[in-house]
């Protein structure tokens, strides 16, 4: 699936929570997944080139989500897990964020509610995000 805009990534979302519901994913977890799917979709077209490539997958003991995007890439993986760090740095505990700009407890968050996750960013050349939810 193709997301292009803020709203397609709810409409993505839907589609993979009923995925999940139809593949045999519970209830919470498949709510869990709407989630992640949605804030790895609105990174893609916020931050990844306007536009994210969504693939769901049933596999052995679970849904694969795979989130790719043609986007800057990230620099720092690791920084970006963090929460608080938003568009290349830490932001502040109690400042301001501008306009438009994100919260930076993203990616962490998918990582919390996923089973397991992969993040692979190349500068340059955009990145792609694997998540599981295990049964």
């Amino acid at each position: 699936m193709r997301c292009t805009s803020q709203a397609d990534r709810l409409a993505c979302g839907a589609e993979a929570g009923a995925f999940a519901r139809r593949n045999g994913l519970g209830m919470r977890a498949s709510g869990e997944l709407v989630l992640c799917v949605t804030e790895l979709l609105s990174n893609a077209v916020r931050h990844g080139g306007g536009e994210g490539r969504l693939e769901l997958r049933v596999i052995e003991d679970g849904i694969e989500v795979e989130v790719r995007d043609e986007g800057p890439g990230i620099a720092s993986i690791e920084d970006a897990m963090r929460d608080g760090w938003s568009q290349g740095r830490q932001r502040e505990p109690g400042e301001a964020k501008p306009m438009g700009a994100g919260l930076g407890i993203g990616l962490g968050a998918v990582r919390r509610l996923a089973d397991g996750m992969v993040v692979e960013s190349e500068v340059g050349v955009g990145t792609r995000v694997r998540i599981v939810k295990r049964w």
